[in-house]
């Protein structure tokens, strides 16, 4: 017998019939990484071998970690699952806040959702690429006219 605390601690302890745990129908990844993280990250290593993922310190002073960056591109790619950007209205301002400071410091954030990355990889690489073909655009216009 044991006594329940919590909601998740009963899903943890439900049993099937014959006593047996209930096996869970969960996929995980090693903590803190998620199936559609880890296969956009393979995608965006592929195509691009000079990706950063995890990083800190693009915006000094916060403490904001991007899922991915193309630094010498000057762009950031999040990955926006239900689990961390959609339960609370906190979550969804802060990436809000954070997309303006890396705005503010030349950074491009280019957003996809955990469906997009699952359902359709090659969609998400096409636009990763037509938004770094239009960033090396607009900096080969911008060499230009200082010349």
């Amino acid at each position: 017998m044991f006594r329940i605390r919590s909601l998740n601690q009963l899903g943890k302890n439900a049993r099937v019939r014959g006593g047996e745990r209930k096996p869970s129908t969960r996929t995980r990844m090693p903590r803190g990484k998620s199936i559609p993280q880890e296969r956009l990250w393979q995608l965006v290593k592929a195509q691009y071998p000079e990706a950063e993922q995890e990083k800190k310190g693009l915006v000094p002073g916060r403490r904001y970690v991007v899922d991915m960056v193309l630094e010498e591109q000057k762009i950031v790619i999040e990955l926006d699952g239900w689990e961390w950007h959609g339960r609370s209205i906190d979550g969804f301002t802060r990436d809000r806040e954070k997309d303006r400071l890396l705005l503010l410091r030349g950074y491009r954030v280019v957003r996809f959702t955990a469906g997009e990355v699952l359902k359709s990889p090659s969609r998400v690489m096409e636009i990763l690429k037509d938004v770094v073909e239009m960033v090396s655009m607009e900096r080969s216009d911008v060499e230009k006219t200082d010349q």
